[in-house]
């Protein structure tokens, strides 16, 4: 490689870049036994002689002070949880389910040894909630606290490979939950200015909906039975982010329908009292965790399909797939182009 890639930092390249520049070292041909490779939310593989099922498989990184606040205020069961939570939802969004995880840490010295079990309970009771065990893991000295997931899941054979660039002209977009809450969360856990002007019941909402988000692993499965042409990535990033993910990988342009994306209504109460945008929050919240999905299917198939779901999840069409070249468009109310920049959090950028 010429020197002056190697010369460049991690600052000058970015997120998106560093990821473009490693990919060649994976693996880029999909064969008998790699199903899903590298650009998806999890790679899917087969697992020795078993046809019946694949293994889906994961991992995810949360780092004190980016992901989560100094450790001197943490709440480190919600914080397992919402690390666990991260990994789950990447199987969800395969259409898999998880089976076994492995965790390591890296733990300052003189973090108390409480937090550390309490990380561990929030972690357990997610593992608990999805039935999969922790199996083991590694622990290092860090003068932050880093939590690093490795997922194992599985998914049959029989499944839709549910692939972000599964999305065609003419398919029907789709959003579960509503979204926003985790942004605001997150702000009133970095500014503590901020709880002091909303009522304390709605902060305490947001930041729950921050650090104790949901995985929709059933409904990921339930559309992937049900939907031939079902592309799907769980909204780890934001909104905005996933919607050009899939354009990209697509080769698509996709309309989405700014009155019609679902704003949870405690985010609305937050930007009332604030002054703030809530369609912002919308587009730009990341761990929300919720599926962004594509297919054919209208409205009245997909309700259908999660009907019987365990625990009821709400889904909203949101906008249309449309003809190439990529590109993601917000549409008004009077079917104008609303004009967007881009505010998704970029590591190393950001």
């Amino acid at each position: 490689m010429a020197g002056s890639e190697y010369e460049r930092t991690i600052a000058d390249v970015g997120e998106l870049e560093l990821i473009a520049l490693i990919e060649p070292y994976l693996v880029r041909t999909l064969s008998q036994n790699v199903i899903v490779g590298p650009g998806d939310d999890a790679a899917v593989v087969t697992c020795g002689s078993n046809n019946n099922a694949f293994a889906v498989l994961t991992c995810d990184m949360l780092v004190e002070g980016v992901h989560f606040p100094d450790r001197s205020s943490a709440p480190w069961r919600l914080i397992g949880r919402k690390a666990m939570t991260s990994n789950v939802s990447d199987v969800a969004a395969m259409a898999g389910n998880p089976r076994y995880a492995l965790i390591s840490l890296g733990l300052p010295r003189e973090l108390h040894v409480g937090a550390v079990l309490e990380l561990y309970t929030g972690m357990a009771e997610i593992a608990g909630e999805h039935g999969f065990s922790l199996v083991g893991g590694d622990t290092v000295a860090s003068p932050v606290v880093i939590i690093s997931i490795a997922l194992l899941g599985e998914r049959q054979a029989c499944f839709r490979n549910a692939l972000r660039s599964n999305c065609r002209p003419g398919q029907w977009l789709y959003v579960s939950g509503h979204l926003g809450a985790s942004r605001a969360g997150l702000e009133l856990l970095l500014d503590k200015n901020l709880s002091g002007q909303i009522p304390s019941s709605l902060a305490e909402r947001l930041i729950q909906r921050q650090l104790n988000p949901t995985a929709h692993v059933a409904l990921g499965q339930a559309l992937a039975v049900r939907f031939a042409d079902l592309a799907m990535i769980d909204i780890s990033d934001s909104l905005w982010n996933e919607l050009g993910i899939l354009s990209k990988c697509s080769g698509v342009s996709i309309e989405v329908w700014a009155d019609a994306i679902p704003i949870a209504k405690e985010v609305r109460k937050f930007c009332t009292t604030l002054g703030r945008d809530p369609l912002e929050y919308a587009l730009f919240s990341g761990e929300e965790y919720e599926l962004l999905f594509a297919c054919t299917a209208d409205d009245e198939e997909i309700h259908a399909c999660i009907k019987d779901l365990a625990k009821p999840v709400s889904i909203t069409k949101i906008g249309q797939i449309k003809e190439p070249p990529p590109a993601v468009r917000l549409i008004g109310e009077a079917g104008q182009s609303l004009e967007v920049r881009d505010k998704t959090f970029q590591h190393f950028l950001s």
